[in-house]
């Protein structure tokens, strides 16, 4: 495991997934079903190791959890034709709604008109500062 021992916690809802939630494993990190999806298909990419911030990844790390990302992207796709974008984000620390204290990367699937207006994306946590053009 590259020297990174795997301190996994116990009580820890992604040390301890449910195995027919985790739809692929790598060395590093781990591919799971979002327990409460906001789209069909909404996964998450989950470090093995016990750490709450993606600053607390080694290098090894970051790379295996990023290219889960990319891979899984690519693979939902194909499976999903109605995909035609993705929200990537990861809630860092309790203020920025972290629930759940280990690192996670949510891979949210997009389909045209799933919202009404989806210019923003992400920024909208903040409601009415997603839309920025409308300052320009």
């Amino acid at each position: 495991m590259s020297g990174v021992e795997n301190n996994l916690m116990d009580g820890c809802y992604f040390c301890n997934p449910k195995k027919d939630n985790v739809k692929k494993q790598s060395d590093l990190s781990y591919v799971h079903l979002d327990g409460f999806p906001v789209s069909k298909y909404h996964l998450t990419v989950v470090s093995l190791r016990h750490v709450q911030s993606l600053d607390e990844l080694t290098k090894e790390e970051l790379d295996d959890v990023w290219y889960n990302v990319l891979s899984c992207k690519k693979w939902l796709s194909e499976l999903d034709p109605t995909i035609k974008g993705f929200n990537i984000g990861i809630n860092d620390g309790e203020c920025a709604g972290q629930m759940i204290p280990h690192l996670h990367i949510h891979l949210i699937p997009r389909r045209v008109g799933d919202v009404k207006n989806p210019k923003g994306g992400v920024r909208n946590i903040f409601p009415q500062r997603g839309d920025w053009s409308k300052e320009i």
